[in-house]
């Protein structure tokens, strides 16, 4: 009888914290939304190091399918870590569609 109760408790616990890092994901993505907005609004960018030459070479491992070929080139060519340059490509992707 005790076994079940601690059991049903940590399950509770476990569904308490997924709903909170859901909640808290969804919230992260629409500040980054904004943030997007925001930076484009005033001309802005986080990643300046991008030139035209390597965004059209990224653009077209995008249109080949080949993403993950996309994100080692980005990550060769400017030194960026693998989060970033798999958040740059993915808007990349967005905006292409």
């Amino acid at each position: 009888m005790d076994k079940s109760i601690i059991i049903l408790t940590i399950l509770g616990v476990c569904i308490l914290i997924n709903g909170s890092v859901g909640n808290l994901s969804r919230k992260i993505d629409r500040l980054n939304k904004k943030l997007d907005k925001l930076l484009e609004h005033n001309g802005l960018s986080l990643v300046e190091k991008v030139d035209k030459e390597l965004e059209e070479k990224l653009i077209q491992f995008l249109k080949e399918g080949k993403k993950v070929k996309a994100v080692k080139v980005l990550r060769d060519e400017i030194d960026m870590d693998l989060i970033d340059a798999k958040e740059y490509i993915d808007r990349l992707d967005e905006n292409l569609k």
